[in-house]
């Protein structure tokens, strides 16, 4: 079980900008590959009313490998957005869908070895 949480501000902390939690679960199928699933809501405001509420569904695959000493790391992830309708600040009936599709590329390269060549 995963999770993470954010809380975004503008202004110079005067303003609530997004609030952010997310959860899910990860089955690690190898050493090296990994895939999960969850959900997360995004809350965003504008003068600090809500301006956008939004549900996410997620799933991703994960690999990752080593090539001398640099860390490599691939995610596909497929998102569900609905996004609530909001009048007044008040939460409406219906929303709007849409699908999205990320990939991210991390190279980790370790800056210091001691003598062994292990990463400090």
């Amino acid at each position: 079980m995963v999770g993470d949480g954010s809380y975004r501000f503008r202004d110079y902390f005067r303003q609530s900008s997004v609030i952010l939690l997310r959860v899910g679960c990860v089955y690690k199928v190898s050493e090296n590959t990994a895939i999960a699933g969850g959900g997360a809501i995004l809350l965003s405001y504008v003068n600090n009313q809500l301006s956008r509420m939004e549900l996410r569904g997620w799933q991703e695959f994960n690999s990752s490998g080593k090539f001398n000493f640099t860390g490599i790391n691939n995610r596909i992830r497929l998102e569900e957005r609905y996004f609530k309708k909001i009048s007044s600040n008040e939460i409406q009936s219906g929303y709007n869908f849409n699908y999205r599709l990320r990939y991210r590329f991390l190279l980790t390269i370790p800056l210091n070895r001691d003598k062994s060549g292990d990463k400090i």
